[in-house]
């Protein structure tokens, strides 16, 4: 009984190491991103863009991701905190970036919020919406 007790308390710490441990995604990339933008801008849909300027925005797009989250990591700490917030990812826009293009940024980021929480409220009222016509 002893020993099931203490395989228990191993598994638990293994689990917790493991939620712990950051997970990093390998080869992450915006490029289908950019490709889709590209498309989305253009006026004629043909548009295009060579393979080597592609990897260039890619590398552009990807550094300024990680010096936006390594900002906001230290505000993160340096507030002894866990938990990365809108706060911190706000105040890590306005340190990077200048002036205009950080107001556009932020202004971007509380649009893109809001559709993203219409879109869950939405979901959430017609999966509540389904459940009732089943009843």
């Amino acid at each position: 009984m002893a020993t099931s007790m203490v395989k228990q308390r191993l598994y638990g710490m293994r689990e917790l190491k493991k939620r712990r441990r950051l997970v990093y995604v390998k080869n992450a990339s915006f490029q289908s991103y950019i490709r889709k933008m590209l498309h989305m801008i253009s006026d004629t849909m043909d548009a295009s863009i060579s393979e080597q300027a592609l990897k260039i925005v890619d590398t552009i797009i990807m550094d300024l991701f990680m010096e936006l989250a390594t900002e906001a990591m230290n505000l993160m700490t340096a507030a002894y905190k866990r938990t990365l917030s809108e706060w911190e990812i706000q105040s890590a826009v306005i340190r990077k970036l200048p002036g205009e293009i950080a107001k556009h940024a932020l202004c971007e980021g509380e649009k893109a919020k809001r559709m993203y929480i219409n879109m869950h409220s939405q979901r959430r009222l017609d999966e509540l919406g389904e459940d009732d016509s089943d009843g």
